[in-house]
C-alpha cells in the first residue's frame, strides 16, 4: 500500500489537476504501479533477487523474548506490537 504524508498527497493532487481528466487516471495508476507493485510482481522480484519469505508461527511470549534479546524494546505481547518490533 502506498502511504503518503499530507504534503506528499497535496503535491500529487496538484500535479494531477494540471493534466486533462482522461490522463489523470492513467498517470495515477502508473505511479501506483511503480511505487507499490501488486503481490505477484513483488514475489517474482524477490525470487529473482534470491530473497526468501518466511512466515513463522511463534507464540507471543517467545517472540517478545526473542526481540528483547535482539535489543528491541517490547512493551506488550499483542500481535500488533510484536509485528512492529519485527519490522
Amino acid at each position: 500500500m502506498l502511504a503518503l504524508t499530507d504534503v506528499g498527497l497535496a503535491y500529487l493532487l496538484i500535479a494531477a489537476t494540471a493534466m486533462p481528466p482522461k490522463k489523470q487516471s492513467r498517470w495515477l495508476r502508473k505511479i501506483a504501479r511503480r511505487y507499490d507493485p501488486d503481490r505477484q510482481v513483488r514475489y517474482y522480484r524477490a525470487r529473482r533477487e534470491g530473497l526468501v519469505t518466511i512466515r513463522p508461527s511463534v507464540d507471543p511470549p517467545t517472540m517478545a523474548e526473542f526481540l528483547h534479546h535482539c535489543g528491541v524494546r517490547v512493551l506488550y505481547q499483542d500481535r500488533e506490537t510484536l509485528a512492529v518490533g519485527v519490522h
